[in-house]
């Protein structure tokens, strides 16, 4: 379900202390268990759909988990339910088996899967394993390794390479492909190597299938020499630097009772989504003693911001 655009409290830099504070309690507050329908997974409910996906059979060898989000309750639902009623919790589920996507509904209450499905005409979001097992089968095509010499590259152990992902960009190939593009840097004396980025190639891969699909090299480029790490500096410490303290003498300027925050004349509960990031739900305002309904759920929307330049290798 799409998520609501949330005004956050007026005022220059109120918004920005509001998430600050959502982010300070979340690295702060300890790991709790699930208290309230709107209440993030737990580890242990983590586990759980493994264990339900498993049993059920639905997680072979190749199988990974792309994504693993709390299926949003039905709202009417949320709001009659009260403390000591059983939590309804279900997840949504996206597995990725090599070129096949799937979506599953998994009841958490039940320990059972609800329903499965493959994703005809879509695809999973894209996985770590993905973006880094790329260096292997790029650097063995042999289009890469000319362009490679002639840029004067042959210690491949010192090339690193990886799948970018990227969002749909009208690519003919990913109406059936598992598109992405390939970027390879030199490592040579550094640790950070993406200062040292091998210019002028453009890439394309098929992550399903582990092979490049095109290789465009619209010519070599110098690659960069500088100091790309930042792990030591020559730069003596400044002396005669006074300690710094953060303190609070009349304690936190927020409470938080059975999950729910109160701040200032603000109460909400929150959750840390894996896709979404930080999401505010049942905001409500105590205005003349009364606490006033101000949002059910919200979440900043995502950004798709094509910075990099009109080379066709920065595409």
């Amino acid at each position: 379900m799409p998520y609501t655009r949330m005004i956050l409290p007026s005022g220059p830099n109120m918004h920005r202390l509001f998430l600050a504070l959502v982010l300070a309690l979340s690295l702060t507050r300890p790991a709790r268990s699930v208290t309230h329908p709107l209440d993030a997974l737990s580890s242990a409910e983590y586990w759980a759909v493994y264990d339900i996906l498993n049993a059920a059979g639905h997680v072979p060898e190749n199988t990974l988990f792309a994504s693993v989000l709390l299926r949003p309750p039905v709202k009417s639902a949320v709001l009659a339910w009260k403390t000591g009623q059983p939590i309804p919790r279900e997840a949504d589920v996206v597995l990725l088996r090599g070129a096949q996507s799937f979506a599953a509904r998994v009841d958490l209450a039940a320990k059972r899967v609800v329903r499965i499905d493959e994703l005809k005409g879509q695809q999973a979001p894209f996985v770590t394993s993905e973006l880094t097992g790329a260096d292997e089968y790029i650097k063995k095509d042999p289009r890469i390794l000319a362009a490679f010499a002639k840029r004067g590259l042959t210690d491949l152990r010192t090339i690193t390479c990886v799948a970018l992902p990227v969002a749909y960009r009208a690519v003919p190939e990913q109406a059936t492909q598992r598109i992405g593009f390939g970027s390879c840097s030199q490592g040579h004396r550094v640790h950070h190597t993406w200062g040292r980025s091998i210019e002028g190639l453009s890439i394309q891969i098929d992550m399903a299938a582990k092979k490049v699909l095109k290789v465009i090299d619209t010519g070599a480029a110098p690659v960069p020499s500088g100091d790309t790490d930042f792990l030591e500096t020559p730069e003596t410490v400044r002396p005669h630097t006074t300690p710094l303290a953060t303190v609070a003498p009349s304690g936190a300027g927020y409470r938080i009772e059975k999950g729910e925050v109160a701040w200032q004349n603000w109460l909400f509960r929150f959750r840390l989504d894996p896709r979404v990031g930080a999401v505010l739900n049942l905001v409500r305002y105590v205005d003349q003693g009364r606490p006033r309904s101000i949002l059910y759920e919200g979440a900043v929307s995502e950004l798709f911001v094509p910075y990099m330049d009109t080379a066709r290798s920065e595409e």
